[in-house]
């Protein structure tokens, strides 16, 4: 029990110092816009936008986003020179902001990745003063995607890009932070595990299957998030497995009880009449 409290310590300290990280990065990308874009003039000259700045964060962006298009209509053997010409660019302009069609691909991950970070951490109620919220803020972005949808559908990215084993990696990495984070969050493994994975598998599902009804959904994602309503595991898993075994011998003795049975009337079938006075 020491050793769990431990861990669950280890674990939330390590989500509230990732979450500073990002909190720095991301006002670190402030303060380096504000300085770009409020540049003094020189002498003779008036002070004007840092545009070569935002052009460059612009054409990274239009190259990530037209990535991400081609990569979905046209699938992982999409050309470098595709995504250039559907980022409206020449292919040297692309290659000054990534050096290799690999390190372009990882990016386009890496940028999904952050981006629903984002998302679940502004959805985050900090009203709800209780374990959980992490893991409810992650299951309400996951739901809103479905239903607010309107440039692609992140499962066909995420099909597309996973054979690439730097990807699967990056995935891989991905799941077990936010499960470390859920955790730390101050809820129990096995609720986590039931509820992270049943979201993430009736969106996909719903995301394939127009047939499904937004009343459907809606029902899906209450249901959900009722899961985390509470901290500990959501059966005792013991007192299952006991269960399993009772029914296990159980069976075992009415199939002897069968075969003893079975053995009697044999007999009964191969042996002498009691009645013949010969015997």
């Amino acid at each position: 029990h020491e050793e769990a409290q431990e861990r669950q310590r280890r674990l939330h300290e390590e989500a509230q110092e990732r979450q500073r990280i990002l909190h720095e990065a991301a006002e670190n990308r402030r303060r380096m816009r504000d300085h770009y874009h409020d540049r003094p003039g020189r002498p003779g000259r008036p002070g004007r936008p840092g545009r070569g700045f935002r052009d460059a964060e612009h054409t990274r962006r239009s190259v990530l986003d037209a990535a991400i298009r081609s990569l979905i209509t046209e699938g992982l053997g999409v050309s470098i020179q595709a995504i250039a010409t559907a980022a409206g660019i020449t292919k040297s302009g692309l290659m000054h902001h990534f050096n290799n069609r690999t390190e372009l691909l990882v990016s386009v991950a890496e940028d999904a990745i952050e981006d629903f970070r984002n998302q679940v951490n502004d959805n985050i109620d900090l009203a709800e003063n209780r374990p959980g919220k992490l893991l409810r803020a992650y299951i309400r972005t996951l739901f809103d995607n479905l239903e607010y949808q309107d440039s692609y559908d992140p499962a066909q990215l995420w099909s597309v890009l996973a054979p690439m084993p730097e990807i699967t990696d990056l995935l891989i990495d991905d799941a077990a932070r936010w499960r470390d984070d859920f955790i730390a969050d101050g809820l129990n493994p096995d609720r986590v595990t039931v509820a992270m994975h049943a979201a993430k598998s009736f969106v996909h599902e719903a995301q394939l299957d127009p047939g499904i009804s937004t009343e459907s959904i809606a029902r899906a994602k209450s249901v959900i998030l009722a899961l985390t309503n509470e901290t500990g595991p959501l059966v005792d898993v013991s007192d299952a497995e006991n269960s399993f075994d009772d029914v296990e011998e159980a069976e075992v003795e009415v199939e002897e009880l069968e075969s003893a049975t079975d053995d009697k009337d044999s007999d009964k079938e191969s042996g002498d009449d009691p009645k013949d006075s010969s015997v």
